[in-house]
């Protein structure tokens, strides 16, 4: 099972990707194979923090 600080990692970059992207949050989750509503949750979660640490310290 992954850790806390590796999910964060792991949707702080698809929430950086998304935003570059210019997709809608449904399309860019059909081409990654993720749920829309896991990115909005992760959306809204990083967006009301600055930025996550995790996210900062990751390799």
């Amino acid at each position: 099972m992954a850790t806390h600080t590796a999910l964060q990692n792991k949707w702080y970059k698809h929430i950086q990707a998304w935003k570059q992207s210019n997709l809608t949050q449904k399309a860019y989750c059909e081409q990654h194979n993720l749920k829309t509503n896991q990115l909005s949750y992760w959306y809204r979660k990083f967006e009301h923090a600055d930025v996550p640490q995790a996210a900062t310290l990751a390799p």
